[in-house]
This record gives C-alpha cells, sequence and structure tokens, in this order.
C-alpha cells in the first residue's frame, strides 16, 4: 500500500491506493513527487481541524420509531393502529390478542371486538340465589356456578359497567367458595388470571373479597392451579394480593419433598416462578424510581413475563391502566438516545446465568433500565398491533408493523425483539406469512426477520420455531437455498437433541470456521447446556452416556481443542499485516462482522460450559453460568488440558479488546467481544484459585492451578500469534493483574473479626507466596524486562502487597 501527495496550485491532495488480492509477481508505477521534499502547507492548511468519519455501523433511531425515548411507549403502536379503518383502542387489541383469545365465532360478530362481558345476564342471573342487590339468607352465591362465570369472563369487560357491579360479583364469588378442593382452586385461579387483563378495579375488588387460605393449600395446587396464578400474578394488584407470608409458605409446602413427590417437576418449577414472581414485583416497582435499586432482579422478572402470551398481555395491560405505574415510569426523564446498554434476554437457565458481565442487568444505571422498561413496553404494545392486523389480514398496516420489527432488529431493540417473538403465536405467523405465496413485501420482512431470530442459539432451541424452520420450502423471496439449508440443519440438530449435539461437536472442523458451522456449533453447545440445566442431578451421567454411545471423544479435551481453534480464526482477523480485520473466508454473503460476533460468542459458550462442569462444587452461584453455580459433581482438568485451555483464553481474550476498539459501542460485533472477555477473565480468576472456589487439577499433589495458569500467562507474553506483540503484552499483563490476590480488606486492617470470604482471600495470599511465586520467578523476571516504567511499577507494588 503507497500513499501518494501532490500539490495543485491551490489545494493540497490525498490519494490512497489499495491493491487487494493474490499476485505471483506485481509491477507498480508511481509518478509524482516524494512527499518530504515538498515545500510544506501553508499555515491555513496546517491549522486546519481533522474531521472524524462516524462509524458506518453506528445507528441512531429517530424518535418516531424509539418507545425507549418516548414518555408514552405505546405511542408507536397507536399510530400503526391508526392504519386501519375504525380501529379498536390498543388496550383491547392487547386483550384479545394476549390473554382473550377470541372464538372462531366471535369474528363474524357484526359487533366485533365490542363483544363483552353481560355480568346481569351471564352472572347474576345464573345464581338462583341472587336477586337483584339483595342477599338471600345473608349468603350470595352458595349455589354460585364457576363454570358459568369463567365462560362469561372470558370476554372483555366494558368500561360502562359500574363499580358497584364488579363489587358485587367479586362478593359473589367469594360467598360461593367452600371447603378447599383441587377444582375449586382450579377455578379461582383462572379466575384471577382472566380478569387480571380486564379493568384495574375488577381485579382488586376480588382481591379484596376472597381470602386466599380460604382457597389454596399444599394439596389443593396442582401444576394446572399454579400456572394460572403465575399469568395472573404479572398484574400489579394481584401480585401483592399474593404476596403474603401465608401464600408463600404454602408455595413453600408444596415444594417440599413430600408434596412434589406427588407432582411432575414442571409443578414444582412453576410454585418457584411464582414466590419468584411474588417478590420480584416489589423489585421492579423500586427498580422504578430508586436509582440503587436491584435492577438485575427487576430485568429478570420481566425476562420471566416475556415467556409467556398470557404473562406479558397481562403485564402490559397493567403498565398501560394502572395509574400508579403510569405515574411512576412518567415521572423518569427523557434521554434522546436512550439504549445500547440493554439486559440481555437470551441466558440460560434464568437470572445468575452470566459469568462477571452485564448479564440481567446487573451493569445498568436507572436511567438505562427505565429506557429498557419503556422499549419491553414498545415493542410488546407493537406485537399485538401485528397480531391484530395479521388477523385481519390487513396488509398495509402489517407489512409496515413488520417493518418497524426488522429495523429494530438491527439496533439496541433487537435482544427483546427476537426475545418476543420466540412466543407460540408469533413463530406460527411468521411460518404462515413466509408460506410458499406470491411475494409481498411483508412476506420478505417475515423472511428476514426468520433468518435473523436464529442467530442466537437459545432461540433455535424452541420447539415452535424448529417447526416453523423446518416447514421453509423454496420458492422464497429473501433466503437463499443456501441459507435455508444452514437454517434447516441447525433445526435437525435441535430436533434430534443430545446425540446431534455431542455429534456435532465431536467432529472435525474445516478452518477457518464458516458462519454454518460456527452458528451449528454454538447450537450444540446450547443443546449440552440445556441437559445440565433440566437435570442438574444426572445431567451430566446423561452426557457421559451418549459420549459412550456415539463412541466418541471425552467432552473437556474436545471443548479444549474447539476452544484452540476458534481462537486461532480469531487472531487470523486481526494481524498485524492488516491495519483492520480481515475477511478469512472466501463466502461474501455473510460479513466480518458477523463472523467476529458468532466467534466471539462461541468462545463464551465454551467458557461458560467448561466453568459448569469443572468447578468445585460449593462455589458461589452470585456470577456463575447454570443457575445452581456448578454442577453437583465436578470434573477436573488435567495440566495439558488447563495449558491448553489458557492459551485459548489468553488469545481470546487479546482479540476481544481489539475488536472492542476497531467496533462501534452497540454493535454486535463489539457487544460479542466485551462479553466474552468478562467469562475470560472469570476462567482465569477461578483457575487460579484454591479450594471450593476453584478447579481440581489432576494430578493430585503436582502444580496448582494458579501456578499453572501464571507460567502460561508469563510465557505466552511474547507470543502474539502475528497480532501486535506491544499490544499483546499489555493484554497479558491485564490478565495476570486480575488473577493475583487481592490486598487484606480494610475490616482486617482495622482488627475486626474477618469474615469467611476475608478467611478465603488471605489463605488464596499464603498459597501465592508460598507455591506459586518461587516457581515462576525465572518467567516473572523476564516479563518485567518487557513492561514499561508504569506497568513495572504498578506489578511490583501488587507483588509487594502479597508479601
Amino acid at each position: 500500500m503507497q500513499v501518494v501527495r501532490s500539490i495543485l496550485p491551490s489545494i493540497l491532495a490525498q490519494r490512497l491506493m489499495i491493491l487487494k488480492g493474490q499476485f505471483d509477481a506485481l509491477s507498480l508505477a508511481i509518478y509524482g513527487q516524494v512527499i518530504s521534499d515538498l515545500v510544506p502547507p501553508s499555515e491555513g492548511t496546517a491549522n486546519s481541524a481533522l474531521k472524524t468519519i462516524a462509524s458506518v455501523e453506528s445507528k441512531t433511531l429517530s424518535a418516531s420509531v424509539n418507545p425507549a425515548s418516548s414518555a408514552e411507549p405505546t405511542f408507536l403502536a397507536r399510530n400503526l393502529l391508526s392504519l386501519l379503518d375504525d380501529s379498536p383502542p390498543l388496550s383491547l387489541i392487547t386483550k384479545l390478542m394476549f390473554c382473550l383469545k377470541p372464538d372462531n365465532d366471535d369474528w363474524d360478530e357484526p359487533d366485533f371486538p365490542y363483544l363483552f362481558a353481560d355480568f346481569e345476564q351471564d352472572i347474576f342471573q345464573t345464581n338462583p340465589k341472587v336477586d337483584g342487590d339483595e342477599a338471600v339468607n345473608g349468603e350470595y352465591g352458595v349455589n354460585f356456578d364457576f363454570e358459568e362465570a369463567l365462560d362469561a369472563m372470558s370476554k372483555p369487560v366494558s368500561d360502562s359497567v359500574s363499580e358497584d357491579a364488579l363489587t358485587k360479583f367479586a362478593q359473589i364469588v367469594a360467598d360461593g367458595i367452600g371447603p378447599k378442593t383441587n377444582s375449586q382452586a382450579f377455578y379461582i385461579a383462572k379466575l384471577f388470571k382472566l380478569s387480571a387483563c380486564q379493568r384495574p378495579s375488577l381485579a382488586l375488588a376480588l382481591c379484596q373479597a376472597i381470602d386466599t387460605v380460604d382457597v389454596f393449600d399444599a394439596e389443593s395446587l396442582d401444576e394446572d392451579t399454579l400456572l394460572h396464578l403465575l399469568d395472573a400474578a404479572a398484574n400489579a394488584d394481584i401480585a401483592r394480593y399474593l404476596n403474603t407470608d401465608s401464600f408463600l409458605s404454602i408455595l413453600t409446602e408444596f415444594q417440599s419433598s413430600s408434596f412434589s413427590a406427588l407432582h411432575p417437576k414442571t409443578a414444582k418449577q412453576a410454585a418457584e416462578r411464582l414466590a419468584t414472581r411474588l417478590q420480584a414485583w416489589d423489585i421492579f416497582e423500586d427498580a422504578l424510581s430508586n436509582t440503587q435499586a436491584d435492577f438485575a432482579a427487576a430485568s429478570a422478572m420481566l425476562r420471566d413475563i416475556g415467556s409467556g402470551e398470557q404473562s406479558l398481555g397481562i403485564w402490559l395491560a397493567s403498565m398501560m391502566g394502572h395509574d400508579d405505574l403510569v405515574t411512576k415510569l412518567a415521572e423518569n426523564p427523557l434521554y434522546p438516545n436512550s439504549g445500547g446498554a440493554y439486559p440481555k434476554l437470551f441466558v440460560r437457565n434464568g437470572l445468575n446465568n452470566t459469568i462477571g458481565g452485564m448479564g440481567l442487568g446487573g451493569a445498568l444505571s436507572h436511567d438505562e433500565f427505565i429506557a429498557f422498561v419503556r422499549a419491553f413496553i414498545g415493542v410488546a404494545s407493537v406485537l399485538a398491533v401485528w397480531a391484530w392486523s395479521d388477523s385481519l389480514g390487513n396488509n398495509v398496516c402489517r407489512e409496515r408493523t413488520l417493518g418497524v420489527l426488522r429495523l429494530w432488529q438491527g439496533t439496541d431493540y433487537r435482544e427483546i425483539v427476537n426475545y418476543l417473538l420466540l412466543l407460540r403465536q408469533f413463530t406460527l405467523r411468521l411460518k404462515w406469512i413466509t408460506a410458499n405465496d406470491t411475494p409481498r413485501k411483508s412476506g420478505i420482512f417475515g423472511e428476514q426477520i426468520l433468518a435473523d431470530i436464529l442467530d442466537e442459539p437459545e432461540a433455535a432451541l424452541n420447539n415452535d420455531l424448529v417447526q416453523t424452520i423446518l416447514s421453509l420450502k423454496q420458492p422464497l423471496s429473501h433466503i437463499s437455498e443456501s441459507d435455508r439449508l444452514s437454517m434447516r440443519k441447525i433445526a435437525l440438530v435441535v430436533e434430534d437433541g443430545l446425540p446431534a449435539a455431542i455429534e456435532e461437536l465431536t467432529r472435525p472442523s474445516a478452518h477457518p470456521l464458516s458462519y454454518r458451522r460456527l452458528r451449528t456449533l454454538r447450537v450444540s453447545v446450547a443443546l449440552v447446556e440445556r441437559e445440565l440445566a433440566e437435570d442438574p442431578q444426572k445431567g451430566d451421567w446423561t452426557i457421559l452416556q451418549t459420549l459412550w454411545d456415539e463412541q466418541s471423544t471425552a467432552l473437556i479435551p474436545r471443548l479444549a481443542d474447539l476452544l484452540t481453534e476458534t481462537a486461532q480464526d480469531l487472531n487470523g482477523h486481526f494481524l498485524i499485516t492488516s491495519p483492520f480485520p480481515t475477511q478469512q473466508q472466501s463466502s461474501s454473503a455473510t460479513s466480518l462482522p458477523q463472523v467476529l460476533s458468532q466467534l466471539f460468542s462461541l468462545a463464551e459458550d465454551i467458557l461458560t460450559l467448561l466453568l459448569h462442569l469443572v468447578l468445585v462444587p460449593g462455589s458461589s452461584s452470585s456470577s456463575l453460568p447454570l443457575g445452581s453455580g456448578s454442577a453437583p459433581f465436578a470434573f477436573s482438568l488435567t495440566s495439558y488440558t488447563l495449558r491448553s485451555l489458557v492459551l485459548g483464553v489468553a488469545d481470546v481474550f487479546a482479540c476481544t479488546d481489539a475488536a472492542d476498539t476497531i467496533y462501534a459501542q452497540g454493535t454486535p460485533a463489539c457487544i460479542s467481544a466485551q462479553s466474552a472477555r468478562q467469562v475470560c477473565l472469570e476462567f482465569v480468576r477461578r483457575a487460579s484459585s484454591c479450594g471450593p472456589r476453584g478447579i481440581t487439577i489432576e494430578p493430585i499433589g503436582g502444580k496448582s492451578g494458579a501456578e499453572i495458569v501464571m507460567y502460561v500467562l508469563l510465557k505466552h507474553s511474547v507470543a502474539s500469534a502475528g497480532r501486535d506483540p506491544a499490544y499483546h503484552l499489555l493484554q497479558m499483563f491485564a490478565l495476570i493483574d486480575h488473577i493475583l490476590p487481592e490486598s487484606s480488606s480494610n475490616g482486617m486492617a482495622m482488627g475486626g473479626e474477618p469474615t469467611e470470604d476475608e478467611k478465603e482471600g488471605e489463605k488464596q495470599k499464603e498459597h501465592w507466596v508460598v507455591d506459586v511465586l518461587p516457581n515462576v520467578l525465572e518467567e516473572t523476571q523476564g516479563f518485567f524486562r518487557q513492561l514499561d516504567v508504569e506497568n513495572k511499577v504498578h506489578l511490583l507494588r501488587r507483588l509487594v502487597r502479597l508479601g
């Protein structure tokens, strides 16, 4: 590459010539003057300010399609709804599309969608002991027919119904409650669910009239009842009503061994989710106004709510209809460029599912959390409009709505959009839209949306999405045949389950890894993780049995090899001979940032799975991947395997910082690099720890994990694999600085009673001083000589503090 400058009469010109390709011989003739021989430019030219070229990947949404920066997050959904003639209000659409699904016959009614529950005819007159407002013998509903009430409540409640009628209805239900039975508990739970999306006063009236201890106990609960209550608890008033010590103790008793043995595991999981959701509502409401709230738990509640249609619709109705929630959200200031730091929703097995990263909102500020809530409301409401327009067959509104969703997939909204699109009705609607039909713009949008969703391995595990992918047939408007086959390959792996995943992981791969192969490997890792998460006690054994049946190699050494291969591919993209990452594969259909994003994510997935498999039980679960922190039985690592893993981690870590520097913040490549970087830090920290928070290294009594990690990092500081050696050295310095034990805490320094963590920290320091550093003195000296003065001083201080 040669830069040539020439001086025109009054203009300083610069020309950049780039030659790209493979040449056996190349001759160039460049004419002009050597720049060093030219007359210095004029003072005006020399003092002119250089203009910064904005990143081509950074996108700022217009305010008209950015609910996160609006005081009314549903404004876009209402505008889209106005494309329909005589469109019903958004609140009614939300109920009908998410909660109160209309019967097929209702769509043919002339008054549809304004078909409301008739309290007087369908409820009050069906009870023979109710006559007007007077009770008979002091009781309203001795013979109250719950099934008739549930049938009537399956329709929306009109705003014209008086508050007295709602109160009367609630009292009739309360008076009709008899001895605790499974069927009665089921009816009441379903009644709460049906009322949860209606006018707030209806659910509140039921809560005030019915006492939970009169209806529910551990014996009367079952899975269906718990699932109805789980959906109902997406309503703020019902959640407050159920969030009592007495009801929570009932849920705890239900999960005890004596009762859980009588019900499937899914019933126990429903009880756990219900208890968590009830307690999370207080945290969520606090997070709307408290700048120091637990945003991770509040974000986790939204993730859980977004996993079910009924829950999502009820929560959305609450956020639009409950004055206290609307006011709390509206009181927060607006930020025009809100976004860029939304929590991850595609995480594995719930809240504690990342390793030292942002995860579900742990690193969110209050402003970012408020933007996330507004964005969540905006996306959910637009999805409701899409469902309504698609049901009516209105192509104009449907096309415009799908266009907005597709636009959002390329922005910070992507995580929310793709997560909510996994709800069953939306995967089915994508299936219908992309059917072999006359090409339409809505169909093209549908294909683009569908292809984008599959980039997330956790999304690919969705059974409804798998069936939608398998149903795709040519001709298609956007998805090429090669892309369709690639998507079909992923769907077939998911459909075949764990054996197919093991086969893909153990099968040799051509390098550099193709985009198709990267996605298949990530889905395979996700399938293994799902097996471990769904059955923590027997998941390890199931995987070992599958490996035996498939006659495959051991899983952990194979994962170590796969990490090494991934690191080698990443190194090839950040060579010092090229100022920017280079495209290694011949396919031009996939952009380089997409490949890099998948490579970083694959490295993160591998390390996450490895940590779950090898961490010694008893590790802190606050920052570990699969919810429970580690497997009940931890696999050990050989010294050779650990060395291989640390080398791979070091290279991936160095590449993450390079990608973070090159690519714009908020782009997929940058986000994936940042997330992988945190996992790399956590892995070397865990591998360097001894005891219950570390990794067992074989042979027992040989070199410790800390010694192996320190030795490898010190020696690897001069092996940059073609990347900038000075830059590589700084990255190894950052890793070494991270694994060195911290100095004594303030509590111990002041003579206070040390905590368990402080005692463990002192053990780690002693281990490093006695067993680690003396064995790597020569390597440490060599590493020390390579550092600049500032880093030498910093490292020396860290080492002195260990003494």
